[in-house]
């Protein structure tokens, strides 16, 4: 039996978004990047706060106010994998650099959220 493999990062159609996503995040205190299921993703305190896929950004550790917040702001969609809805995950469409600067204060609240989490 054959599976599909699908793909969730591209990394051509990603790199100078990855570019500007890396440079701004791995600033921060204890954020360090790592991979997971082939996309870049970074955590803080080893607690995942962001991921990308291709042409967007998932958004992992927010509040319900705040997920509900982005979902509405932003169009975002819980995050889908091959068998599975994370619901408190949102994945935000993430096309060109003028999207980042709006997306940036969400991803400061979850990398908090993820420090604070023991």
């Amino acid at each position: 039996m054959v599976t599909e493999f699908m793909t969730f990062y591209e990394e051509y159609k990603m790199e100078s978004l990855r570019i500007v996503f890396e440079k701004e995040i791995l600033t921060w205190k204890n954020a360090e990047q790592k991979k997971m299921f082939g996309c870049p993703c970074v955590k803080v305190n080893g607690k995942l706060f962001a991921f990308l896929v291709t042409n967007g950004i998932v958004i992992t550790r927010l509040l319900e106010t705040q997920k509900n917040e982005v979902i509405e702001k932003f169009h975002a969609i819980p995050y889908k994998t091959q068998t599975r809805t994370m619901n408190k995950w949102v994945q935000i469409s993430y096309r060109n650099h003028s999207d980042f600067p709006l997306i940036l204060p969400y991803l400061q609240i979850s990398y908090k959220n993820a420090m604070k989490e023991k």
